[in-house]
């Protein structure tokens, strides 16, 4: 291999794998999962503003309103990703917000879509108290609908999330390698 494809096969391998998806995809349970096969760190970006802002990020999105919260966001976002090979489980929302997308881009994250249906969904979040679901059941779905296109035209990667976390988890390590990203 020339010296220059090594070095491009090292930048590629040290990019962030950021996993984007609906409420319910799986990303906080396939993230460490996926972490572990790959050799990365595992960071839960609702997790870590919750430590940030020493309050639950639910109850943040609550109590501060959504615009206010994905700022937020988009600062912890940009601290969690310094300087480490890491899988980051980011919320539903996080890629809905211009400045978390402008920090995803500057740090070179590669975006994996935790895909699922409308049906799996809603039964994974039956009886869930995330602010986000508690609207109508048209609301949630509208919510949904709304963001599937995001998700897609973002997405460098696209995993089937309806199987079982550990199924997904090695799905994504085959589609990551068939990108060149690990």
């Amino acid at each position: 291999m020339s010296g220059s494809s090594a070095g491009a096969r090292r930048r590629a391998a040290s990019r962030p794998i950021m996993l984007m998806g609906f409420m319910g995809a799986g990303k906080s349970t396939v993230g460490p999962l996926l972490a572990k096969r790959v050799g990365y760190t595992f960071v839960d970006l609702d997790q870590a503003l919750s430590l940030h802002f020493a309050i639950p990020a639910n109850r943040q999105l609550t109590e501060v309103g959504e615009s206010e919260f994905r700022r937020r966001e988009a600062i912890v976002l940009e601290e969690v990703l310094q300087g480490r090979r890491l899988v980051l489980a980011l919320g539903g929302g996080t890629v809905t917000d211009a400045r978390s997308r402008s920090v995803i881009r500057a740090h070179g994250g590669c975006l994996v879509w935790l895909d699922v249906d409308w049906a799996t969904v809603a039964r994974r979040l039956r009886g869930s108290t995330r602010p986000l679901w508690q609207g109508s059941d048209w609301e949630r779905r509208l919510l949904f609908d709304g963001r599937q296109a995001l998700y897609a035209s973002l997405a460098e990667v696209r995993v089937d999330a309806r199987p079982d976390a550990r199924t997904v988890a090695a799905e994504a390590v085959g589609n990551l390698e068939a990108h060149g990203v690990v």
